[in-house]
Protein backbone atom coordinates (compact mmCIF):
# COMPACT_ATOMS: atom_id res chain seq x y z
CA UNK A 1 0.00 0.00 0.00
CA UNK A 2 1.53 3.42 -1.06
CA UNK A 3 1.89 6.26 1.56
CA UNK A 4 -1.11 8.44 1.40
CA UNK A 5 1.58 11.26 1.83
CA UNK A 6 3.25 10.73 -1.74
CA UNK A 7 2.65 11.80 -5.41
CA UNK A 8 -0.84 9.46 -5.56
CA UNK A 9 -3.85 11.60 -6.70
CA UNK A 10 -6.08 12.34 -3.89
CA UNK A 11 -9.37 13.83 -3.42
CA UNK A 12 -11.16 15.12 -0.55
CA UNK A 13 -14.34 17.20 -0.14
CA UNK A 14 -16.38 18.37 3.14
CA UNK A 15 -19.54 19.84 3.55
CA UNK A 16 -20.00 22.61 6.08
CA UNK A 17 -23.02 22.73 8.24
CA UNK A 18 -22.40 26.04 9.79
CA UNK A 19 -20.85 29.63 8.64
CA UNK A 20 -17.17 29.46 8.88
CA UNK A 21 -14.96 32.74 8.13
CA UNK A 22 -11.97 32.51 5.49
CA UNK A 23 -9.03 33.48 7.86
CA UNK A 24 -10.28 30.77 10.46
CA UNK A 25 -9.79 28.19 7.46
CA UNK A 26 -6.30 30.05 6.98
CA UNK A 27 -5.72 29.49 10.57
CA UNK A 28 -6.70 25.71 11.01
CA UNK A 29 -4.67 25.49 7.66
CA UNK A 30 -1.92 27.28 9.18
CA UNK A 31 -1.55 25.75 12.08
CA UNK A 32 -2.28 22.11 11.62
CA UNK A 33 0.47 22.79 8.54
CA UNK A 34 2.79 23.74 11.32
CA UNK A 35 2.40 21.38 13.56
CA UNK A 36 2.68 18.20 10.86
CA UNK A 37 5.97 19.54 9.48
CA UNK A 38 9.48 20.02 10.83
CA UNK A 39 10.70 23.23 11.30
CA UNK A 40 12.75 23.57 8.12
CA UNK A 41 10.34 22.39 6.12
CA UNK A 42 7.89 24.78 7.20
CA UNK A 43 10.04 27.27 6.39
CA UNK A 44 10.68 26.57 2.82
CA UNK A 45 6.61 26.17 2.31
CA UNK A 46 5.57 29.46 3.81
CA UNK A 47 4.98 31.41 1.17
CA UNK A 48 2.76 28.69 -0.91
CA UNK A 49 1.15 28.21 2.39
CA UNK A 50 0.25 31.73 2.57
CA UNK A 51 0.07 32.22 -1.07
CA UNK A 52 -3.08 29.06 -0.83
CA UNK A 53 -4.53 30.52 2.41
CA UNK A 54 -5.61 33.67 0.50
CA UNK A 55 -7.60 31.72 -1.79
CA UNK A 56 -10.15 31.13 0.88
CA UNK A 57 -13.74 32.46 1.07
CA UNK A 58 -16.25 32.07 3.87
CA UNK A 59 -18.78 29.06 3.46
CA UNK A 60 -22.26 28.76 4.42
CA UNK A 61 -24.26 26.25 5.20
CA UNK A 62 -24.27 23.99 2.43
CA UNK A 63 -20.77 25.32 0.76
CA UNK A 64 -17.98 22.08 -0.06
CA UNK A 65 -14.60 22.79 -0.44
CA UNK A 66 -12.49 20.01 -2.74
CA UNK A 67 -9.02 19.69 -2.29
CA UNK A 68 -7.44 17.51 -4.99
CA UNK A 69 -4.10 16.40 -6.39
CA UNK A 70 -4.13 14.48 -9.67
CA UNK A 71 -0.42 13.88 -9.54
CA UNK A 72 0.68 16.94 -11.43
CA UNK A 73 -2.21 19.91 -9.87
CA UNK A 74 -3.16 20.60 -6.60
CA UNK A 75 -6.87 22.14 -6.78
CA UNK A 76 -8.90 24.19 -4.45
CA UNK A 77 -12.51 24.94 -5.30
CA UNK A 78 -15.46 26.23 -3.43
CA UNK A 79 -18.86 24.65 -4.73
CA UNK A 80 -17.09 23.17 -7.73
CA UNK A 81 -15.10 26.49 -8.70
CA UNK A 82 -11.45 26.82 -8.73
CA UNK A 83 -10.06 29.28 -6.42
CA UNK A 84 -6.27 27.73 -6.24
CA UNK A 85 -4.20 25.70 -8.91
CA UNK A 86 -0.54 25.22 -8.42
CA UNK A 87 1.96 22.20 -9.07
CA UNK A 88 3.92 22.16 -5.63
CA UNK A 89 3.72 18.57 -4.36
CA UNK A 90 5.41 19.63 -1.24
CA UNK A 91 2.60 21.42 -0.98
CA UNK A 92 0.06 19.16 -1.74
CA UNK A 93 1.46 16.76 1.09
CA UNK A 94 1.35 19.66 3.62
CA UNK A 95 -2.01 20.15 3.31
CA UNK A 96 -3.24 16.63 3.13
CA UNK A 97 -1.34 16.13 6.37
CA UNK A 98 -3.86 18.09 7.96
CA UNK A 99 -6.27 15.00 7.75
CA UNK A 100 -4.07 12.15 6.29
CA UNK A 101 -0.94 13.06 8.40
CA UNK A 102 0.71 12.04 12.11
CA UNK A 103 -0.99 14.42 13.54
CA UNK A 104 -4.03 15.19 11.86
CA UNK A 105 -7.17 17.03 12.79
CA UNK A 106 -9.00 13.90 14.01
CA UNK A 107 -7.48 10.55 14.34
CA UNK A 108 -10.51 8.37 13.94
CA UNK A 109 -11.58 10.61 11.13
CA UNK A 110 -8.27 10.03 9.38
CA UNK A 111 -8.43 6.39 9.89
CA UNK A 112 -11.96 6.52 8.64
CA UNK A 113 -10.65 8.01 5.42
CA UNK A 114 -7.90 5.75 4.77
CA UNK A 115 -10.16 2.81 5.84
CA UNK A 116 -8.12 1.55 8.53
Amino acid sequence: MRAPLSDIPRYLELAYFHDIDAEDFAEATRDTVRDNLERASYTRLDAALEDFNGHYRDVEPGDRYALSWDGEQLRLALNDETLYQGDDLALANALFSIWLGEKPLGEAFRDALLDR
